[in-house]
Parts: C-alpha cells; sequence; structure tokens
C-alpha cells in the first residue's frame, strides 16, 4: 500500500470510531411526531369547534432503556406552552408499565381529544408541536375554517 493510501484508510477508520464513541456516549435517542384525525375542523356558529383529536408517537430508538419524562412533556400551540401540558398528554389510560421507561425499540403510541373552545376557539391556523426532554416532535398543522353559513 503507499502511504496515501494508509493515511486515507487510519484516517476514515479514526473518524468512524470518533462516530461510534460519541453516539456511545449520547444515550436513548427518542423519536418523536405528533399528529392530527383532522387538520380541518369548521368552527360552529355557537363559537365551538369540532372535537381536535391530537395523536402521538414516541419511539426509543436504540439498544437501552429510555427515561421518558413524561413530567417534562409539553405541548406548544402557535409557540405557546400549554400550561397544563404534562397532565393533558400523560394522563388517561397509558402503558402497563407506566410513561416513565421505554425499552428498546417500542413506542408509546396515544391519542387526546383537546377541548375545542380553550385551545381552538377562532378560525384561524395553529401550529402543535410536542417536546420532551428527550425529544422535539416536528409542528403539525391544525387549521379551524369560519362557520358554515
Amino acid at each position: 500500500m503507499t502511504n496515501k493510501i494508509r493515511w486515507s484508510f487510519l484516517i476514515v477508520v479514526s473518524l468512524l470510531g470518533a462516530s461510534a464513541m460519541s453516539r456511545a456516549t449520547q444515550g436513548p435517542k427518542l423519536w418523536a411526531v405528533v399528529g392530527v384525525s383532522e387538520p380541518l375542523v369548521y368552527a360552529n356558529s355557537n363559537g365551538s369547534t369540532h372535537a381536535v383529536q391530537i395523536n402521538f408517537g414516541l419511539v426509543n430508538d436504540s439498544q437501552e432503556v429510555a427515561s421518558t419524562e413524561p413530567g417534562s412533556w409539553r405541548l406548544f400551540i402557535n409557540g405557546q406552552d400549554v400550561t397544563e401540558s404534562s397532565g393533558l398528554v400523560g394522563n388517561g389510560p397509558g402503558p402497563s408499565t407506566g410513561w416513565g421507561t421505554l425499552k428498546p425499540h417500542e413506542a408509546f403510541i396515544f391519542g387526546k381529544v383537546f377541548p375545542p373552545t380553550k385551545y381552538f376557539a377562532d378560525p384561524g391556523t395553529y401550529e402543535v408541536t410536542w417536546k420532551g426532554s428527550q425529544f422535539s416532535a416536528k409542528p403539525v398543522i391544525v387549521r379551524v375554517l369560519p362557520p358554515v353559513r
């Protein structure tokens, strides 16, 4: 082998080793998603809207048990922190092992119905996202259309 090939090989092997070490020290990787069953809803003539169901998914994309810290879960609507987020998202029926840990390659998948008059009262576009101490879902859009006349 020529010296150039040896040096190139050593550099590639060193970079791969450093990459593997940095991944190993990062801990569990959580992947999150948020979605809605109906992205378009109409406001009713009395000022309320149809119920808005928001669906959540959290995947442990690693080889180790992950602490999901449900107390850190926050829901944001148009960038505003929903103050009772952890109670809304983590409350109600859940996994038999609880919300606190997630085994490797397993997932939490659940949905919640949100009071429309409180969170989606006016016609407009709402950006909804879900975050925790170790994850952040990309936002989803809910559009509330004016009442049908």
